[in-house]
């Protein structure tokens, strides 16, 4: 048998970027998809073992191994180096993975370790939107500045960027015309938990929700838009045919820390309380279920790289009503109804509409073998003597 890929994946079980956590374990269950001989080792890259506990747990992963990110290195070593680097050109304390450590990394484009990882020759670092160059009122000046300068360091030099969708490519080369680095387009599929083990009548009982409902996941960050699904149901309100919503997701926007507050408000202000529950955070099993059990999902998102709630809603079979840009347009085809993300009107037009909408099947087996091939192709095929049978 051949010498197994050695792949690197930095993680961090963070709840403040769930898309985040979530990406990188469907990136790993997607190798699990593959023959067992074309399967690689993944390294857990963590400052925090836990998180290599976490995603063996999730993952089942057979082939998983956990490298220690190290902390700062301390201030008398760092002018040591300098002091030996300046003499010699070598540093005298250093940290970093030796070459041979990792085949390759699949990192992050804001990777806070990425001196760690310098001797790592094939980098691929994934960058999930722009989302900084056209919403920029929802950053602050240091993280674009931060982010800007990175991106461009990637987009002239010679290494891989991966990103989610052709529309995130289109922005790309709007952003940086004549890049050099290798750009590698790699839409994403979920793996949807076991829930058959939870009875959903229990979770609504839990959470005290109504029979019928609509399903809004996610996180409480401004780009979400929020704010368009409750002004849609205060319309609905005053035309006497009001409908229930429900909204999961960590209530902090970590750039805009009075979001959520002017959430709640709105919701008071218009009396919309009795239709809109609120449940924060919750177990992805139970997510699921909600999701499940939901007239339609509704994502009302000004932009993103490639709408994981989407994918989990395509895997589950469930009508979606997205907002009409460009990369939901690419997510759902025809079978989506969208929206115009600006005008509560539309939406409500097209809440009316899933009425004569019938159930979708996405065959979404097939795009999970798909998104395994893929993922081969793109960070172990040409590390690998073995072939993978198409």
């Amino acid at each position: 048998m051949d010498k197994r890929i050695k792949v690197g994946i930095p993680f961090s079980n963070d709840k403040n970027w769930i898309a985040g956590v979530y990406y990188r374990l469907n990136l790993i269950k997607a190798l699990d998809t593959l023959p067992e001989n074309t399967k690689p080792s993944i390294y857990i890259l963590s400052s925090n073992k836990n998180d290599y506990f976490y995603v063996k747990e999730v993952t089942a992963y057979p082939y998983l191994y956990f490298i220690k990110i190290p902390g700062p290195v301390p201030l008398f070593f760092r002018i040591l180096n300098k002091i030996t680097y300046f003499l010699f050109k070598k540093k005298w304390f250093d940290k970093s993975l030796r070459s041979d450590s990792l085949d390759c990394v699949i990192t992050l484009s804001t990777s806070s370790y990425d001196n760690w990882l310098r001797n790592i020759k094939n980098k691929f670092y994934w960058i999930p939107d722009f989302q900084e160059h056209f919403l920029p009122s929802f950053f602050s000046p240091s993280e674009i500045m931060n982010r800007k300068i990175f991106q461009t360091k990637l987009a002239y030099s010679q290494t891989n960027i991966v990103l989610s969708s052709n529309a995130a490519f289109q922005d790309f080369q709007k952003i940086y015309p004549g890049y050099v680095a290798k750009v590698h387009i790699l839409p994403f599929a979920v793996f949807i938990p076991t829930y058959d083990t939870i009875d959903f009548n229990v979770v609504r009982a839990k959470f005290q929700l109504p029979s019928e409902y609509f399903f809004c996941p996610n996180q409480f960050w401004q780009h979400k838009n929020h704010l368009v699904v409750l002004k849609a149901l205060e319309l609905a309100v005053k035309m006497n045919r009001p409908f229930y919503v429900v909204f999961t997701g960590y209530k902090r926007d970590y750039r805009n820390i009075d979001y959520f507050d002017k959430i709640i408000e709105f919701i008071h202000e218009k009396q919309l309380e009795k239709y809109v529950f609120i449940l924060g955070f919750i177990e992805r099993l139970e997510q699921m279920l909600i999701l499940k059990n939901a007239r339609a999902l509704i994502q009302p998102s000004l932009f993103e790289g490639w709408s994981t709630t989407i994918e989990e809603a395509k895997a589950l079979n469930k009508v979606v009503i997205a907002s009409h840009i460009s990369v939901h347009k690419e997510q759902l085809g025809q079978h989506g109804i969208f929206f115009d993300p600006d005008q509560p009107e539309d939406l409500l037009r097209a809440i009316d509409g899933i009425v004569n909408k019938n159930v979708v099947n996405y065959q979404y087996n097939k795009e999970i073998e798909l998104f395994g091939k893929r993922v081969w192709n793109v960070f172990v095929k040409k590390h690998s003597k073995s072939v993978l049978v198409e």
